[in-house]
């Protein structure tokens, strides 16, 4: 595989792209225009299974000026409790 290729350097767990990818989902689904989409607010979290430190990722993303970016990325040494796992609405 080259460093050109689609999937070059993805791995097997969540990750930012997926997160994104999640959101835009959502916001089709519900049929939310996407010229309405700047400013919102996404919160996903779930549970890690296969590090030895850290039992669970939660991670924030907002759309600025077009783009959606990666705001938050937090690496937890406790489990996230029920209510903040998965994709929220922020």
């Amino acid at each position: 595989m080259k460093p050109t290729d689609p999937e070059y350097g993805r791995c097997d767990h969540f990750q930012p792209a997926d997160f994104v990818d999640l959101a835009e989902k959502h916001l089709r689904e519900n049929q939310v225009s996407p010229e309405t989409w700047e400013g919102m607010r996404f919160a996903w979290g779930g549970q890690l299974t296969e590090s030895p430190k850290f039992k669970s990722l939660s991670m924030e993303l907002i759309r600025r000026d077009g783009q959606w970016v990666l705001c938050a990325i937090n690496r937890n040494l406790d489990p996230l409790p029920p209510d903040q796992l998965g994709l929220r609405i922020l």
